[in-house]
């Protein structure tokens, strides 16, 4: 069994036929509600759908909610039914805040929405917010994830962490996603399950085990490591985890139940 903080598939044109097969699978699966160009009624409509048809084994988040709706709507009509995690941003800058590609502190629009998000226990995504967004955050919530990253100290990116942020999450216990994004996780044009490897064994000998579990990315980048298509690639990370020393309770935690303990202490 897997568990994964963050895939797109909720935004793919077939989504009904992803949605169908990973309720059937035995792996936890978080949907991101991506907004891309759509707007607030696409959103909607995309959240109606999943609540009639999702699985027990199936959550969502909002990824990039920037929505020109009232402040209202967006309350009553997305947050109150509860998403595990809310990002304000994408790459760049929008009316809440400053993505990676921008630079520039957490907006007042921003601040009203993290104000919502601590009112009702959903977590602040963290993982696209330029360096002076993610630290101004902070200043307005404990409840901070960062569900699709790689990290610095093993391949710089613009859209990686750096030991400062991810201790940070940590010492807040909150809980950061790998994902399976070649660029991410190296310069190689090839990425291979071993560069997984590489970013899992940097953070759990730097900060633990317990903070870490997996956020593919899975069908919202084309770019993945050899070999992985869907969720198929367990054998072959546990094999190699193995190999380097890893312990069969620490490889479940990081597979999986770091984020089911996550979600058991929220109020879904």
């Amino acid at each position: 069994m897997l568990a994964d903080f963050h895939n797109d598939y909720l935004t793919l044109t077939n989504k009904q036929e992803f949605l169908e097969n990973y309720k059937k699978s035995n792996n936890i699966v978080i949907g991101a509600i991506f907004r891309g160009n759509k707007d607030y009624l696409y959103a909607k409509s995309i959240l109606n759908y999943f609540l009639k048809n999702k699985g027990e084994n199936q959550y969502f988040s909002f990824e990039d909610f920037s929505y020109e709706e009232d402040i209202f709507n967006l309350i009553y009509g997305l947050l109150d039914f509860k998403p595990i995690y809310v990002s304000l941003t994408w790459n760049g800058e929008n009316n809440l805040a400053y993505g990676v590609g921008s630079s520039g502190k957490i907006k007042k629009r921003g601040i009203q929405i993290i104000r919502e998000l601590n009112k009702r226990n959903i977590y602040l995504d963290v993982a696209h917010l330029s360096k002076e967004s993610f630290f101004s955050a902070l200043k307005y919530t404990q409840n901070v994830v960062c569900t699709h990253t790689c990290f610095n100290g093993v391949n710089q990116h613009i859209r990686n962490l750096d030991d400062e942020q991810i201790g940070e999450i940590v010492n807040l216990n909150g809980l950061i996603g790998l994902a399976f994004y070649t660029p991410f996780l190296t310069k190689n044009k090839i990425s291979t399950m071993f560069d997984i490897f590489l970013h899992i064994d940097y953070f759990c000998q730097k900060f633990g085990v317990n903070n870490l579990c997996l956020g593919t990315d899975l069908n919202g980048c084309n770019d993945l490591p050899q070999g992985v298509a869907g969720y198929n690639f367990s054998q072959e990370l546990i094999f190699i985890l193995e190999k380097h020393g890893y312990k069969d309770k620490d490889i479940e935690k990081i597979l999986y139940s770091n984020l089911t303990n996550f979600l058991s202490r929220l109020d879904l």
